[in-house]
């Protein structure tokens, strides 16, 4: 759940479209529910001992909490988020749980701890009676019901949590972070209520260098991204000359480097930095190919208030992998909607499904609207998504071999993609087999 980004990128003269990113999975209208809860002092166990930090830096990166929505309320949110620096003794976390909801938050250096404070402002969210102002909340779970849903529970005043020596932040048990606004008899209305265990640090995939890498010649690529921020097709930057890498350690992840180093990014769409960045394609499964999230692809926009903002190239199933999705349930699940994927078929990969992410959420799912809207019904007009093209240099897959799994053991799934030991007589099963996926009935 994202609230909308009403910053459009500046195109350069010439163009005519003005188109603003918005987010795919966002919901105009928060749901919201009232619950009469006191704030009191706290009664949770303290979480585990804390490692020594030497400055607030040692807090900034990406990180992602790990936990639930025990809310029962039905909202999505978003669970990855950055950390900043404000000063010696405070971090600002960015877009917490919500877009541009950012909370400032306490540390102590010398204990190694970070504290979250009930009240905390945040920053706005539309409701049904229009735009309030937020503030983060710390909730205290004793129980559950039999649904998953926070049962027994109540606000604190605060909570700490302990940095540990690889920069995860451990939350103390039972604690939970509540999205909401004052109420009605001294009550809290809220979006979420989250059970939260931990700030786990996450890594980007942006190569540092490419040292050791293979070099498999020059391909072409052709962008989905951000071509059809172009008027008319014939304006389009198609069929680029680019370097294609490959990782040794990694032979199923095919690399374009620099896929927006061609100047014509910069004098017809207004790209600005030097493009270097990479895009990612895994293809070990050729039907189910996917972009690796995390990657900086060097697409990068000035505003006029000299803010930058970076784009994390990814697609649908890209962004499903890195969030625990098996790709060959994935691909089970398709054989049932027989609808298009991404896939490599010989020297061709065709990308499919594209989102980005952005600098304050690097994992999003956004995408872009032609600059109306939203309607009365709070609806936007997205423009197309055209696919991706990325041809390969012939013989590329002499060079390592991608994923064979002609002799690898059959597997069976069911129509809802779980794995399932043997097929079920009586039923239609799934089988996955020479690196092929059929549907059949078992007598």
């Amino acid at each position: 759940m994202k609230k909308i980004y009403a910053v459009s990128i500046a195109l350069a003269a010439g163009l005519t479209a003005m188109a603003a990113p918005q987010s795919a999975k966002q919901s105009q209208i928060l749901k919201s529910a009232d619950a009469p809860i006191m704030i009191s002092e706290s009664h949770m166990r303290p979480a585990v001992a804390p490692q020594a930090i030497s400055s607030t830096d040692d807090l900034a990166g990406f990180k992602k909490l790990i936990g639930k929505d025990v809310s029962g309320i039905g909202n999505s949110v978003n669970t990855f988020m950055q950390v900043e620096v404000k000063n010696a003794s405070a971090v600002i976390f960015k877009d917490f749980l919500f877009t541009a909801n950012d909370a400032e938050v306490a540390v102590d250096v010398a204990k190694g701890t970070v504290t979250f404070t009930s009240q905390t402002p945040l920053g706005q969210v539309n409701t049904s009676s229009g735009y309030v102002n937020t503030y983060l909340y710390v909730g205290e779970i004793k129980t559950y019901d039999e649904n998953g849903k926070a049962d027994d529970w109540g606000l604190v005043q605060s909570v700490t949590g302990t940095i540990q020596d690889n920069g995860d932040i451990v939350l103390p048990e039972g604690t939970s972070f509540v999205i909401g606004y004052p109420g009605t008899n001294g009550g809290v209305s809220y979006f979420v209520n989250f059970a939260a265990e931990k700030f786990e640090n996450k890594a980007f995939n942006t190569p540092e260098n490419l040292d050791g890498f293979e070099n498999l010649g020059t391909g072409k690529f052709t962008d989905g991204w951000f071509n059809p921020l172009f008027d008319n097709e014939s304006d389009m930057i198609k069929d680029v000359d680019v370097t294609i890498m490959r990782n040794p350690e990694k032979p199923h992840e095919i690399i374009v480097v620099n896929p927006y180093g061609d100047e014509r990014w910069v004098t017809s769409l207004g790209r600005s930095g030097d493009g270097v960045g990479y895009l990612i394609v895994n293809v070990e499964f050729p039907e189910c190919a996917y972009v690796v999230p995390l990657v900086k692809s060097g697409m990068q926009f000035t505003f006029d208030d000299g803010t930058v903002r970076n784009y994390f190239l990814t697609n649908l199933q890209g962004n499903e992998i890195f969030n625990g999705a098996d790709p060959e349930a994935i691909i089970a699940d398709n054989e049932i909607a027989q609808d298009p994927m991404s896939n490599l078929s010989g020297d061709t990969i065709t990308l499919m499904d594209q989102y980005y992410g952005i600098d304050s959420d690097p994992i999003g799912y956004y995408w872009w609207t032609d600059g109306n809207g939203p309607d009365a019904d709070g609806n936007y007009t997205w423009l197309e998504r055209p696919d991706i093209i990325i041809e390969l240099p012939e013989g590329w897959a002499g060079i390592s071999n991608v994923k064979d799994d002609v002799n690898a053991p059959v597997r069976y799934y069911n129509l809802q993609g779980l794995e399932i030991a043997a097929p079920v007589k009586g039923q239609i099963n799934i089988k996955r087999e020479n690196g092929k996926s059929v549907k059949f009935f078992k007598n």
